[in-house]
């Protein structure tokens, strides 16, 4: 008998069909076929966060959409280093690394004299050794560092991977999340914004003390913000249900009190550089005529720093007040408030105001807990589709609004 051969089958790779909205009923539409764009995208996410490395894909692919929405003016820091551009900014964050507790006096009414505090930046730049664009370096791969914990951290307070990439989307639209990769000007605010975000984390007490510490030394406007850092920890140390009848509080967490560590120790130091170093800090373009000047702008500015998230915002102090008790919803309330009359104090409302985009994460995790499913999931969706929709335009002082383009 002979031997009988079998033709191997090739198997044929099925594609799913698109997914289709039933036909309209008859004289209340065209009759044709729709695409569920939602489904379609939220398939997409799925298969794009299957697999242990989900995360850093996910980062990459934000990064990109970062710098898609706002690129950076790389001509105009390649002309600073050529010589044919003058940026004050970088030429004293140089000077200031070189000899990091050494005043070195700047002219009035510039930007620059009011970074004399403002060491973060120029510490590291002075103990890693790094020029101009090694700083921008370390300032880029902070933020990428940022996003890619940020993710991390809320999948691991919600396990929704879905809700959190929509979110860090959202956030990765924003100033707040953006900064770190267009901000070429050497405003320093990049710093502040990623340890504001380390000081959350809740891993250790230290690092809640030294990121909060790094934070004040990045900006004096993270300083404020640190505010909103130490109410969520000392909210997580209280953890109540919703409904409860009386919130109550008790004695802040260690976490919460590491925060007012880093507080103390930060006038300490500050006043020690003053007082034996002469370091002093300008107030030219502060107050009532920074007001005036930038009277049209407010609106927008303060809404640009946050965009879309400000959802989040609006909902979570109910939460907070009714999880907490309406004390402590009035003291974030308070913070905010401060941090935003700070804002319209100054040249630039966009990014002060977006030292207050750190409590966007607490803000997720809480509503997360506290509100029904396709409430949570339909906020995020908003959230997210305001930020990516709305013009990427920032007011950076003088009545005058700017957008990161990738030319003057």
């Amino acid at each position: 008998m002979g031997s009988s051969y079998t033709i191997p089958v090739r198997e044929v790779r099925r594609v799913p069909p698109p997914v289709l909205l039933p036909e309209r009923r008859r004289g209340t539409g065209i009759g044709y076929p729709q695409y569920d764009l939602y489904t379609a995208a939220v398939n997409w996410i799925q298969r794009a966060t299957a697999g242990r490395n989900w995360a850093g894909k996910v980062t990459v692919v934000l990064v990109l959409l970062s710098l898609f929405l706002h690129f950076p003016s790389y001509n105009y820091l390649a002309g600073h280093l050529n010589g044919t551009e003058t940026n004050a900014r970088w030429t004293a964050l140089v000077e200031q690394s070189a000899e990091p507790f050494v005043f070195h006096p700047r002219p009035e009414h510039v930007q620059t004299e009011k970074t004399t505090f403002r060491l973060t930046a120029p510490v590291l730049a002075h103990l890693l050794g790094l020029d101009i664009v090694g700083t921008y370096l370390l300032q880029f791969a902070l933020g990428v560092m940022m996003l890619y914990m940020g993710l991390r951290y809320c999948h691991q307070r919600t396990a929704d991977k879905l809700m959190s990439v929509l979110f860090i989307a959202g956030l990765c639209c924003t100033y707040f999340g953006s900064a770190a990769f267009f901000d070429i000007w050497a405003q320093r605010d990049p710093f502040g914004y990623v340890f504001l975000f380390l000081a959350l984390l809740r891993r250790h007490v230290v690092l809640t003390f030294c990121t909060s510490f790094l934070a004040a030394y990045s900006d004096e406007r993270a300083l404020i913000a640190s505010a909103l850092v130490f109410l969520f920890h000392w909210m997580e140390g209280n953890e109540s249900p919703l409904r409860r009848a009386k919130p109550t509080l008790t004695w802040p967490d260690r976490h919460a009190w590491a925060v007012v560590a880093a507080w103390g120790v930060y006038f300490a130091t500050r006043l020690y550089l003053a007082h034996f170093h002469g370091f002093k800090t300008g107030t030219s373009s502060i107050g009532p005529a920074m007001f005036i000047d930038n009277l049209t702008w407010h609106c927008w500015g303060l809404w640009s720093g946050l965009e879309g998230m400000w959802l989040f915002i609006a909902v979570v102090f109910y939460i907070i007040g009714r999880r907490s008790g309406w004390f402590m919803a009035l003291l974030c309330v308070g913070v905010l408030i401060v941090l935003s009359c700070v804002s319209v104090l100054v040249t630039d409302t966009t990014r002060s105001i977006a030292y207050g985009a750190v409590f966007l994460f607490p803000a997720f995790i809480l509503a997360h807990r506290h509100l029904p499913e396709r409430t949570f999931k339909g906020l995020v969706v908003a959230a997210f589709l305001c930020s990516l929709l709305c013009p990427q335009y920032f007011t950076f002082g003088y009545g005058s609004l700017s957008r990161s383009i990738p030319h003057r």
